[in-house]
């Protein structure tokens, strides 16, 4: 019986679920910009008592790898990798882009754009744009942006005005400030996606030995905080 444990900081909470054979056991959300460092550990010890399984039994944990929150995903991965060490664990990694594209697989009419917004605390969020007709392969192998103006003109400028496009996560809202001057019809969904549903989602993949991701963490942009520079006086005698 495959035991999952899935992990989730990058987005404003910090959330756990336990999946057992498809099915989630026990889950927590806290809401939260910061904290996750001090508030995750518990959570999870919080959800295994929920679902009466001792931590040993966890043969697999999964965490999303980004786009995200610099210090939510560190978190998560820092987690994810020292209990998969002390469990003999399975460890891997979810790209939150993929499993917001995927929901919105199951509302796109033929022919509509999905595109994956997540906030990544600027005013230009990180989306992964899915294109009508787009393989399964092709849409793996893609990479998440940065929505700046000119790559906001770049992707979408071009669509017809007719052509519907989803969007998804919770970076929607500053997605749709970008695209004001686009007349395409639009479709919102701002959530986005917690531990129990990358839980599901990633247990799905596993069970058809479908691939995830290496838990390395996946970052679009410098991160905000730089290394401090060289004291010019530090030599001097």
């Amino acid at each position: 019986m495959a035991t999952l444990l899935s992990i989730e900081c990058f987005s404003a909470a910090c959330s756990t679920a336990l999946v057992t054979d498809g099915r989630v056991r026990a889950s927590a959300r806290a809401a939260m910009t910061r904290g996750h460092a001090s508030a995750l550990v518990p959570q999870i010890a919080e959800v295994m008592a929920a679902a009466g399984c001792e931590l040993g039994r966890v043969d697999t944990i999964v965490t999303p790898i980004g786009p995200g929150s610099f210090t939510g995903l560190r978190v998560g991965l820092a987690t994810a990798q020292g209990l998969a060490l002390a469990l003999d664990a399975r460890l891997a990694g979810v790209r939150a882009s993929d499993l917001i594209l995927d929901d919105l697989a199951a509302a796109a009419a033929p022919g509509a754009w999905r595109v994956a917004a997540i906030d990544g605390k600027r005013p230009e969020p990180f989306i992964h744009i899915a294109t009508p007709h787009m393989s399964a392969a092709a849409l793996w192998d893609s990479q998440p942006i940065t929505a700046t103006p000119a790559a906001v003109v770049d992707h979408f400028a071009a669509i017809d005005a007719t052509t519907e496009i989803l969007i998804g996560g919770d970076g929607a809202a500053k997605l749709l400030a970008l695209l004001t001057r686009i007349g395409a019809p639009r479709v919102v969904h701002e959530t986005a996606p917690d531990a129990a549903r990358i839980g599901l989602w990633a247990a799905a993949r596993c069970a058809v030995d479908a691939p995830l991701w290496p838990p390395k963490p996946l970052y679009i942009r410098p991160p905000d905080v730089s290394a401090p520079r060289a004291n010019p006086l530090a030599n001097m005698k």
